[in-house]
C-alpha cells in the first residue's frame, strides 16, 4: 500500500511537471490599418442616483502603448420616452452623469 502510494504522488507529480512545460506558442494576431484608431466606448449606466461612467477612446496597435484616450467629446444620454443628460467630462477621456435615471424606459447614448 505504501508503495501504491508513492507511485501515486510521482505520477501526480510528473502529471504536474507535464502541464507546466508544455509546448506554448506565442500567438501574434493579423492586424490591420482598418483595425487602428476603432472608437472603443465602454462603461455603464447606472440607476438610483448612482454616478454612470463611459471611457471613449481609440484602438491602436498591440504591444506596449499607451491608451488613446479621446478628450472635448459632447455625450448625450437621450431617454426612449423622455428627458435627455449630458456627461461632464472627469479626466483622460473619462465622462460621467450623477442622475436618477428611471428603469422604466430605454436609453440611447
Amino acid at each position: 500500500m505504501n508503495t501504491l502510494k508513492k507511485h501515486a504522488k510521482l505520477f501526480s507529480l510528473l502529471m504536474i511537471l507535464l502541464f507546466l512545460a508544455s509546448c506554448k506558442e506565442k500567438y501574434t494576431p493579423e492586424i490591420n490599418d482598418s483595425d487602428l484608431d476603432l472608437l472603443v466606448v465602454e462603461g455603464f449606466i447606472n440607476i438610483n442616483n448612482i454616478p454612470s461612467f463611459i471611457k471613449l477612446s481609440r484602438t491602436s496597435n498591440l504591444g506596449p502603448s499607451e491608451i488613446n484616450s479621446i478628450s472635448g467629446a459632447q455625450l448625450v444620454l437621450y431617454g426612449e420616452s423622455s428627458g435627455s443628460w449630458n456627461f461632464t467630462e472627469n479626466e483622460g477621456g473619462t465622462y460621467m452623469i450623477e442622475e436618477n435615471l428611471s428603469t422604466g424606459q430605454r436609453y440611447q447614448l
